[in-house]
């Protein structure tokens, strides 16, 4: 069994969480990047948009923001216009920053 030390260091974590499906608009259009080693990659943002009512009280919505990337054809990337609705359906992973002894930032989740 591994002991996870205290925070003691500036790092970056990630974790895989699991994979899902999510349903959301796109919130500008997909960009197309070239790597080093020659990989393209389609990097694109969905907006998730939730409402719901507490037991007392208006509407509330809700608005999350997942990062997306796309590794398998570049071509996906025409189709990937702000405001299309589309579905994803991939790896979930979650990456967030500490500081040197103090809570973590916000995270971002990626997709």
């Amino acid at each position: 069994m591994k002991v996870q030390q205290p925070f003691t260091h500036n790092y970056l974590f990630t974790i895989k969480i699991y994979t899902m499906t999510i349903v959301g608009r796109i919130t500008k259009d997909a960009v197309v990047n070239q790597l080093k080693d020659e990989r393209t990659v389609v990097n694109f943002s969905l907006a998730i948009n939730e409402t719901y009512k507490p037991k007392e009280g208006e509407y509330v919505k809700v608005t999350t923001y997942c990062n997306c990337s796309y590794w398998i054809s570049e071509k996906i990337a025409e189709n990937l216009k702000k405001g299309a609705l589309i579905e994803v359906t991939g790896r979930i992973y979650v990456t967030a920053y500490s500081e040197l002894m103090v809570q973590p930032k916000p995270h971002s989740t990626a997709m």
